[in-house]
């Protein structure tokens, strides 16, 4: 490392410009982008290589290799490579050698701008490159691993706290990833790129507001490795349902192997299922010449009539919740009035199922929201109260009709 490389940190989310160190404690000082220099040890950030947007290739500064400051760096951020004499940049080019057709075997990598030519063939420049993406790979890195993570902003108030979305490339692969969400027909892409091996990425910050549009998310990514042989990886393609509460719950964020603080981690990556073997000519004689069974008659079952349980839903805002801090009586009352609407959504096509909504006593303001939705939105419903010995005053039970 040293002085004006960008990194990212190892254990934490973000990283800078490095400003300066501190060897005698090991430190490197880290410039974020608001300008503030955070101490951070050495072995705890990872330098991160100039992705060139179009080859996807780390660009590297070549000027090194001719022992000259200044030259900047070898590949542009828009540069391009040539079938065989293409542009590598606006200023820079490779240009063939004696003859046309052993373009990979000569070459000149020439910064015109900077007034340098660098003698160096493009099987030397992409074996740079490739080096240089080597330095992040893991001994277990390649088996592929793809997680999508929720980390909290304010985790001590989640009713009004923002979110981070965070995609984690734990693999020695490169990815080239999309993510939307939304209904089947009504997608929105959030974001997409190239995700390098082993790094992570903040892909959203989200607002509360932005909670109920990510109920739906899709996340599709190829993964694959620059000038070497690798074996081939399924392409990812991972649909995830997220109910908006369960951003609320204290629980719903866990220890992991990727924060020091708790988070909301998704395995993006399904466990392949193992392949049936075809049978072979042997077991296929043999099932043609085995005899069929002889048919017995069917046995005679009394029909047995379908019990269906009842189902009982608690709505305390405690059973939702686990602290109401920051909520205002609007808010519980409308999360109460989801959870009423979910239940029913899911059960609206089992013909005769009874549902027992628990909304206490209180003032009656819930009891009137459930009584008023029942009137207006289902009107066929069976209604009545439930059982005064089992639920008291404080609940009641309908009957899909």
């Amino acid at each position: 490392m040293k002085k004006g490389d960008t990194v990212r940190f190892v254990n934490a989310v973000g990283g800078g410009v490095i400003s300066r160190f501190d060897e005698k404690k090991g430190l490197v000082y880290v410039e974020d982008e608001d300008g503030f220099e955070i101490p951070v040890l050495a072995r705890e950030c990872v330098v991160v290589p100039n992705v060139n947007p179009t080859t996807n290739f780390p660009t590297r500064d070549f000027s090194s290799k001719a022992g000259k400051a200044g030259a900047g760096d070898g590949m542009s951020a828009g540069g391009k490579v040539g079938s065989g004499t293409g542009s590598f940049s606006e200023n820079s080019s490779f240009v063939a050698g004696s003859s046309a057709r052993s373009s990979s075997e000569q070459g000149v990598f020439a910064v015109s701008g900077a007034g340098i030519q660098d003698s160096a063939t493009l099987s030397e420049i992409l074996s740079q490159a490739q080096k240089q993406v080597e330095e992040y790979e893991t001994p277990t890195g390649d088996q592929l691993s793809v997680v999508l993570a929720f980390l909290p902003v304010d985790r001590l108030n989640l009713q009004a706290s923002d979110y981070e979305a965070i995609l984690i490339n734990d693999s020695n692969y490169f990815l080239m990833y999309s993510v939307v969400v939304g209904e089947k027909d009504l997608q929105r892409s959030v974001a997409q790129g190239v995700l390098e091996p082993n790094m992570q990425e903040q892909i959203a910050a989200l607002t509360n507001a932005d909670l109920n549009n990510w109920e739906n998310v899709r996340v599709q990514a190829l993964a694959y490795k620059l000038n070497k042989n690798f074996a081939a990886q399924g392409v990812v393609d991972a649909r995830l349902r997220i109910a908006p509460l369960k951003f609320y719950k204290l629980h719903s964020f866990t220890e992991n192997d990727y924060f020091d603080e708790p988070a909301m981690v998704f395995d993006l990556i399904q466990p392949t299922q193992p392949a049936i073997p075809e049978p072979t000519p042997e077991e296929i004689r043999r099932a043609l010449l085995q005899k069929e069974p002889t048919p017995t008659a069917p046995v005679r079952r009394d029909k047995i009539p379908l019990q269906r349980d009842i189902i009982e839903v608690d709505l305390h805002i405690h059973e939702l919740v686990d602290t109401t801090t920051g909520m205002s009586n609007a808010d519980m009352l409308q999360l109460q009035m989801d959870k009423f609407h979910a239940v029913i959504a899911e059960n609206s096509k089992r013909k005769g199922q009874k549902i027992v909504f628990i909304h206490g006593k209180g003032e009656g303001v819930l009891r009137s929201e459930i009584m008023k939705a029942l009137k207006n939105r289902y009107k066929s419903f069976y209604v009545q109260d439930a059982s005064f010995k089992e639920y008291g005053f404080g609940a009641t039970m309908i009957r899909i009709q």
